[in-house]
């Protein structure tokens, strides 16, 4: 941090009123409220897509590109079991009905499944040793119901299913029509399934990953991978490794000698695996390999505890650069391990890099997350929270990974009561925020490397977050309204932005531009939603009366970012603007809107 100030700020209460939660609200100023009658303006090519008045509507996120998750009746804070979900697409207006299924999720693949007359669902009940797939035939309604371990899914169009059916003795792979499902003989015995692959193109399923055992073993349990073409079978991991070692700062514990990978999934990097083993003294262990060459061949990371709890295996979040970009790093996962007692608590981290491993400390009660420096060198573990919430506490911890194996050191910055934390776009600063159980949040900063920590402010603060692109500039609420400061500065100065704001804010980054909402009325639930221009603050509004709003992006830049930079000779990018007018009467105006921006709209 090139700053280094030691002013201290509170936050002045200016107003008495106070931004709640957005996400469900009781009641909405609708265009028709408060007299007049007449629609309310709107801009930005605004079009109403979804006539609808329902005070439990809850935008959930985007499906497929263009069709927007939404949820009645119980999501975002009611109860679960009376959650409906729905999809809209906004180019036709269509409407589906998902009942109390979430919607699936956007498909990695480049091109759509083909169209299938098949409706599959996956039920527990009436199956004797595994699942049932309650398959449905759409032309005529008929249902056919398989006993099944695991499927790739639901019959393609003719009518083909490949799944792991419980067998005489163990598991059998069957392939075929549906209806009639034909066992296929392989040289392994089925214990476990892992997962299908499947071809990114036609949706056809390549390949399955069991756990089994060769008939030259039956006792010795491994990995294998079948393809399902040729039915040849490649050893993954196998049962008994070839050699075996502590891994670099791992605490021993336990035998080192198994003949058996668990059923829990591996994690691929690439030419090995992480994974968990069942050893001779029964315990279960931790290990990353086989490294297909070298010795050991597998690495032993920790012992899983008999008694207690292990939250993971899970990534961290990359902090962006300085411009918008985020920069390669190597992988780093994490586990959270509490003991049996509850009395201790340390996240481990695998530096599959350098092959160690690292732990931080933590608390029995706290979840952490890694948050990674820009440049890769740093990772911050605090509990993971939403943009617009605080949903727990815990302590700070800082991980240095150092240059090489056994260099890397984890320190607590905070042993309690930070709520989130996060490195500087470009690494020179950092901030948290503790929220003790009574009195005002506390906003801290710090160098990149946790040094010259001091408090800068006090008061009511959300969704606090360092502008991207951007050097080391804080966004926040402050008591509704929104503000920035720049850590480099030499002192403390706060620059207003707009007044009584959304909690939801979305920066565009191209010229201090981002959308929220402003003017909220708390006596009607609404607020405008607009543009707000960080650094003069112009607003130009997208509509007034709105409940609720999110942001979809694409774009055609030649290196596909959304508005990388204006002045990208024949780079145009779009963002869709989904938002929710509720009136606090019924009113036609009541329902889903969109509306588009453009690159030209900020100039």
């Amino acid at each position: 941090m090139t700053g280094g100030s030691q002013g201290l700020w509170s936050f002045p209460r200016r107003r008495m009123w106070r931004a709640v939660v957005w996400r469900v609200f009781a009641c909405a100023l609708g265009a028709t409220a408060c007299g007049g009658g007449h629609p309310a303006a709107r801009g930005f090519g605004s079009t109403q897509i979804e006539p609808i008045r329902d005070s439990t509507l809850v935008l959930e996120g985007e499906g497929d590109p263009g069709v927007v998750i939404y949820g009645t009746g119980g999501p975002g804070g009611g109860a679960p079991a009376s959650a409906n979900y729905w999809t809209l697409n906004l180019s036709t207006g269509a409407v589906q009905d998902y009942g109390a299924e979430f919607p699936p999720l956007p498909s990695s693949s480049s091109s759509p499944p083909p169209p299938s007359p098949y409706t599959c669902t996956v039920t527990s009940a009436g199956s004797q040793s595994g699942f049932t797939l309650q398959i449905v035939d759409t032309r005529t309604g008929v249902e056919t119901d398989v006993d099944l371990i695991s499927s790739a899914g639901c019959p393609g169009p003719d009518g083909n299913l490949v799944a792991v059916v419980p067998g005489p003795s163990g598991f059998q792979l069957s392939m075929g029509p549906f209806t009639q499902l034909v066992p296929v003989p392989l040289a392994l015995q089925i214990d476990g399934v892992y997962g299908f692959g499947v071809d990114p193109v036609t949706y056809a399923p390549t390949a399955v990953t069991v756990q089994g055992a060769l008939p030259s073993a039956p006792d010795e349990i491994g990995v294998y991978t079948v393809d399902l073409g040729s039915l040849a079978i490649t050893q993954e991991i196998p049962p008994v490794p070839a050699s075996v070692a502590w891994a670099t700062g791992a605490t021993p514990a336990g035998s080192l000698q198994s003949t058996a990978v668990t059923l829990a999934q591996p994690l691929s990097f690439g030419d090995h695996f992480l994974y968990s083993r069942a050893m001779s003294d029964g315990g279960l262990t931790e290990f990353a390999g086989p490294y297909p060459s070298g010795a050991p061949s597998d690495l032993a990371l920790f012992q899983i505890p008999a008694e207690g709890m292990l939250d993971g295996p899970q990534g961290v979040f990359r902090t962006p650069s300085a411009d918008g970009r985020y920069r390669s790093a190597t992988p780093l996962v994490t586990w959270q391990l509490t003991t049996g007692a509850g009395t201790g608590s340390q996240v481990l981290v695998w530096d599959d890099a350098n092959r160690q491993v690292i732990a931080c400390p933590s608390s029995p009660t706290a979840k952490l997350a890694g948050v990674r420096s820009s440049d890769g060198s740093k990772v911050l573990f605090v509990t993971p929270q939403s943009c617009c919430q605080y949903l727990g506490a815990g302590p700070l911890s800082l991980l240095a990974l150092g240059d090489g194996p056994g260099n890397a050191r984890c320190t607590s910055l905070v042993a309690s009561n930070v709520v989130t934390a996060a490195f500087s776009p470009d690494g020179s600063a950092m901030f948290w925020l503790v929220q003790a159980a009574t009195g005002d949040t506390q906003l801290w900063v710090a160098a990149g490397d946790g040094s010259g920590a001091h408090m800068i402010g006090a008061g009511l603060m959300q969704n606090v977050h360092f502008v991207v692109p951007g050097e080391a500039q804080l966004e926040l609420i402050l008591n509704g309204d929104l503000v920035w400061l720049d850590l480099h500065e030499s002192a403390v100065q706060l620059h207003y932005i707009a007044e009584k704001v959304f909690e939801e804010i979305y920066d565009i980054g191209v010229g201090g531009w981002l959308i929220t909402g402003y003017e909220y009325s708390t006596q009607a639930g609404t607020a405008t939603v607009g543009l707000v221009n960080r650094n003069t603050g112009e607003k130009r509004a997208i509509s007034p009366d709105v409940a609720q709003f999110m942001v979809l992006s694409d774009a055609t830049g030649a290196d596909g970012g959304v508005f990388p930079d204006v002045s990208d000779a024949g780079m145009t990018g779009v963002l869709t603007v989904v938002y929710v007018v509720r009136g606090r009467n019924p009113s036609p105006q009541d329902g889903i809107w969109s509306a588009t921006i453009m690159t030209a709209d900020l100039q």
